[in-house]
């Protein structure tokens, strides 16, 4: 596997636990800085991944077909 696929999804384990399995199973509000936390790993490991470029491509692609 790709180091940078392994590293995101190391990196998604502890955004599960704050974003999920705390809201889920404890009842518990993520604050406003764990909800940015989230965020920026999210937008990280995106980033990382080339997922910026799909979505850029995609948006292109169906600009030009609409």
């Amino acid at each position: 596997m790709n180091s940078t696929v392994v590293a995101g999804l190391l990196l998604l384990s502890p955004i599960s636990t704050v974003a999920i399995i705390a809201v889920l199973l404890f009842g518990e509000i993520p604050s406003t800085m764990q909800i940015l936390g989230v965020v920026i790993v999210l937008g990280a490991v995106a980033y990382q991944n080339n997922l910026h470029r799909v979505l850029i491509d995609k948006m292109k692609g169906s600009k030009g077909t609409a």
